[in-house]
This record gives C-alpha cells, sequence and structure tokens, in this order.
C-alpha cells in the first residue's frame, strides 16, 4: 500500500503527545494551577508550533547540519531524479538528493524520483506521484515516488511493484526520522535522504518485480548472490522491447561502474518460463540456460534460479 502522511503534522502529534506526557508527570499543585490556565487543542498546537519555528531559526542562525550517513561510492549522477517545483532544496541538498536517487537507481535496480510541489491541481497525491512515476518511467518496473507536498502538506510515498513489499512500519519510523531531521536542521534535503533509505531495506540483487516468490524464497536467492556481481530480474516483461534488449539494458545500468570479468544479469520471463543472460563472463553458459528452461517448464522455478544463480556466483 502506498503511504500518505504529513510531516507537520506528524511532528505536532509527536510533540502533543510528549506535552501530554510531561503534564502527566506535574504535581498536584501544578496540576491546579493548570485547571486555571487551561488552553484548547488548537492553542497548544498552535505554541508547538511557535516553539518549533523558534527552533527552526535557532539551528539555521548556529548553522547546525544533520549527520547524513550514505553509501562511499557515490558518485555525480549523470541524470536527473528530482523535480523541485517548491524550492524547498538548496543546490548542495538537490544535488546529494539526485545523487544518492541514481546509486539506488543502479545499485537495487529500483526506479526513484523526488518531487516537491506547491500546486497539484485536482489531483490527489496518489495520482500526482503516479503520473509522475508513469511519465519518468513508463509505468514500468519497480519503484517509487516520493513526493513532499506543500500544496495540502500530505506527503505521500507511490510504490510500485516490489517498492510495495516495504515493511509499513519501517516507513512510518522513516517518516518520522525525516520530520525530526527537518524540524531540527531546517533541511528538507536530509529528510528526503530518510525516505529514500527505505529502498536499501529491499533485497539488492534479487529483482522479482513479478511477485513470483515468496520473501522467505527470495532471501534464499540473496544470500548466493551476496557479495558476488550477480542479479537477477524476474519480469513478465510487458514493453515492447525483447527480453533480450532488457537485460542488456539492466546489465548495463547495474554493471556499469563494476570492474570485473564474471559480472551477470540473469532475466527470467515467467510468462515465457525463458531464461536471458548477459554476462562478460568467458565461460559458455548456454547449456546452462537450456537445462534450467527445462526446469521452469516443470514449474521449479525456485530450483531452476538457485541452479543458474550458483553457476555464475562459482565462477568468482
Amino acid at each position: 500500500m502506498n503511504g500518505m502522511i504529513s510531516l507537520k503534522k506528524f511532528f505536532i502529534l509527536l510533540s502533543l503527545s510528549i506535552f501530554l506526557t510531561s503534564a502527566v508527570s506535574c504535581n498536584k499543585e501544578d496540576d491546579v494551577k493548570k485547571k486555571n490556565t487551561q488552553k484548547s487543542s488548537s492553542s497548544v498546537a498552535d505554541s508547538i508550533a511557535d516553539k518549533t519555528e523558534n527552533q527552526i531559526t535557532q539551528n539555521t542562525i548556529n548553522n547546525k547540519k544533520p549527520d547524513i550517513s550514505l553509501p562511499e561510492n557515490i558518485s555525480p549522477a549523470k541524470s536527473n531524479y528530482v523535480m523541485d517545483d517548491a524550492k524547498l532544496l538548496s543546490a548542495d541538498e538537490l544535488s546529494m538528493c539526485n545523487n544518492y536517487a541514481e546509486w539506488i537507481y543502479k545499485n537495487y535496480l529500483i526506479n526513484i524520483y523526488i518531487a516537491t510541489a506547491d500546486n497539484l491541481g485536482e489531483l490527489s497525491p496518489h495520482n500526482y506521484a503516479q503520473n509522475i512515476y508513469n511519465e519518468q518511467y513508463g509505468g514500468l518496473g519497480s519503484g517509487m515516488v516520493i513526493l513532499i507536498n506543500n500544496a495540502t502538506n500530505n506527503d505521500y510515498i507511490y510504490k510500485q511493484g516490489r517498492c510495495e513489499t516495504i515493511d509499513s512500519t519501517a516507513e512510518t519510523s522513516a517518516f518520522l526520522s525525516a520530520t525530526k531531521t527537518i524540524i531540527n536542521y531546517n533541511s528538507y534535503g536530509a529528510g528526503i535522504i530518510e525516505l529514500m533509505k527505505l529502498t536499501e531495506s529491499l533485497p539488492q540483487h534479487i529483482c522479482d518485480n513479478a511477485g513470483l516468490f515468496k520473501a522467505e524464497e527470495i532471501s534464499i536467492l540473496e544470500e548466493l548472490c551476496k557479495d558476488k556481481n550477480v542479479s537477477l530480474l524476474i519480469t513478465k516483461n510487458s514493453s515492447s522491447k525483447s527480453d533480450e534488449e532488457i537485460c542488456r539494458e539492466y546489465f548495463d545500468r547495474r554493471f556499469t561502474d563494476t570492474a570485473g570479468s564474471a559480472n551477470a544479469l540473469i532475466l527470467l520471463n515467467t510468462v515465457t518460463g525463458k531464461f536471458t543472460v548477459i554476462s562478460d563472463s568467458t565461460q559458455d553458459y548456454q547449456a546452462k540456460i537450456n537445462e534450467c528452461n527445462k526446469l521452469t517448464v516443470s514449474k521449479k522455478y525456485l530450483e531452476a534460479c538457485k541452479s543458474i544463480i550458483s553457476f555464475f556466483t562459482e565462477q568468482v
């Protein structure tokens, strides 16, 4: 299920919870005084919002910077993955988000895009984000669009394919972390990074875009690929491209920056039950493909995938 939440409202609820918890611990004398100075819920929220503004201002004055942890092998992006229509990001933040997005796009084979908006027109956050995904990626593959929605403050993550398997509790925690980062450091860029990190909870090597395997089966295959330059793409291929074309595109996407002679992108088309492989391996792997294709005829998909993955990982 795709997620929607207001970062500002989330923070107010959190602050209100802290406020109420503190109130319970007050002594009876304070309670009597409070009865004479009760505030409405709205005034409490206004007070919290005022304090939040002051905190942001103070942090900005002090030039406090968030502690952002990103993978070490991130390079400057060659493509664009950010549309900052609401002008929330500094030049450095935009570059940071864009570079990290391309790293995710290549290393996890996840289509990702970040958008900020002041006006959604007549569209819901879901439809607005989905339209962006369709425009950027043709509605294909697995991916997400992170929408920072200044129009109604209902920020939203549109998810498709294997991104829909992201744990809902983890997503809520990520929104909370993003909120705290934005409030503490007045940095939307750092907050967006917290949401983008959800992608790293997904398998890196097994890209089951067809939903063929259960989570435990994907874990078995992922373990086989661990620390190896081998990835498996499972697809129904609803595009106009051939399996070989898609396999080549994903191989170039995944291994462009990876040196070695045993890189392999394995594609399984669940409609045809056929494997396609692009690899720079010097070994002849056509016999292995034929062997595994026979297994898929009998619906032995897990056995077939384990066999063909092992063929390439054992070469390293």
